[in-house]
């Protein structure tokens, strides 16, 4: 009497088959979808909303100068403020202001309000 050890071969040990054009089209289309929702989306600054942070970074830097006066005691309206009284870690305002078209900040005099050497960037 012969015995079974079931390593004769069988319907149930075959390999699956390989996967359909249209599951490697699903996967494709799955990977992309993940790209494009991974991807950060990098607009330009439209020119309003250059305005608008520029004229946000000259009210900080008005209200860091109003500050350092308070503190410092001074009530001269000509004493003006270094940078570094107003911004780093010492100062009142963590990262110095950087206009995002590409201007320069005038602090000016406790008198005189912060200035941008773009046209048009005012407080």
């Amino acid at each position: 009497m012969a015995r079974f050890d079931g390593l004769a071969h069988s319907s149930r040990s075959r390999v699956a088959p390989c996967m359909k054009w249209w599951q490697i089209t699903g996967l494709v289309a799955l990977g992309l979808l993940l790209v494009a929702i991974a991807k950060p989306i990098h607009a330009p600054f439209h020119p309003r909303a250059k305005l608008n942070a520029c004229s946000a970074n000259l009210k900080q830097i008005e209200e860091a100068k109003t500050a350092w006066a308070k503190e410092s005691g001074i009530t001269n309206v000509t004493a003006a403020p270094v940078g570094t009284s107003l911004f780093g870690s010492g100062g009142f305002i963590r990262d110095t202001p950087i206009c995002p078209a590409e201007g320069t900040y005038r602090i000016g005099t406790l008198a005189e309000k912060p200035r941008c050497s773009v046209a048009g960037h005012t407080l």
